[in-house]
C-alpha cells in the first residue's frame, strides 16, 4: 500500500519523494535554479526517487513564456536543500512526501 501527501519535516524526506518544500542537491556542491527565458526562476514542484537518483520538477510559472517543464536529476545521497533567489518560487513551505506501507 502507498500512501500519499504524508505531512512530514523536510529533513525526514531529503532523500525521498515529496511535494513542495525545498529542492536538493549534493551537499558542497553548486545549483544554479532553473529560468525561463524570461529570466524569471521555474516553479519547484517537488522531487521523485527514481533508480537513477532524484528527479526534481520544475514548472514554469510565467504569463510571457511557455514552455516544458524542466527535469534536474541528482545523486540520493549526502544531500542538502537549497533555495531561490525568490522564496514564492517553491510550491508550498511544507513538504509532504510519499511512503510504502
Amino acid at each position: 500500500m502507498i500512501q500519499l501527501l504524508i505531512k512530514e519535516e523536510a529533513g525526514e524526506l531529503i532523500n525521498d519523494t515529496s511535494f513542495g518544500g525545498l529542492p536538493v542537491k549534493e551537499a558542497g556542491s553548486e545549483a544554479e535554479w532553473p529560468k525561463c527565458l524570461c529570466g524569471k526562476e521555474l516553479q519547484y514542484q517537488g522531487k521523485i526517487r527514481t533508480d537513477i537518483g532524484l528527479e526534481l520538477i520544475f514548472m514554469y510559472d510565467c504569463d510571457d513564456c511557455w514552455g516544458d517543464g524542466t527535469v534536474l536529476i541528482t545523486g540520493s545521497e549526502n544531500l542538502e536543500f537549497y533555495s531561490p533567489e525568490d522564496p514564492a518560487t517553491t510550491l508550498k513551505k511544507t513538504e509532504y512526501g510519499a511512503k510504502k506501507r
